[in-house]
């Protein structure tokens, strides 16, 4: 799960339940989490998640989108995608 914390201090809040790596994007306003098969655009402030990225149909296999970073400019988004499930939802 990760949970955002204000660094001076006041309420949790959850951001998303996942177990797998985040990163965050260079403004520092969302989370890039994968979760399942896709990978999602997370607001810290609240809100509705966004599917930045479902699963990849490919020869014949579905790969799942794995973790996934955001270049400093904030104009690409660089991913993994695995075959099967080898990340557990």
């Amino acid at each position: 799960m990760i949970v955002a914390v204000p660094a001076l201090g006041g309420p949790q809040r959850v951001i998303i339940t996942t177990w797998l790596r985040a990163s965050w994007t260079p403004d520092s306003r969302y989370l890039v989490v994968p979760e399942g098969d896709s990978l999602y655009l997370a607001p810290l402030e609240g809100g509705e998640r966004k599917v930045l990225v479902g699963p990849l149909e490919h020869e014949g296999g579905t790969y799942r989108a794995g973790p996934g970073s955001v270049s400093p400019d904030g104009r690409t988004l660089a991913l993994t995608h695995t075959v099967g499930s080898q990340y557990p939802d």
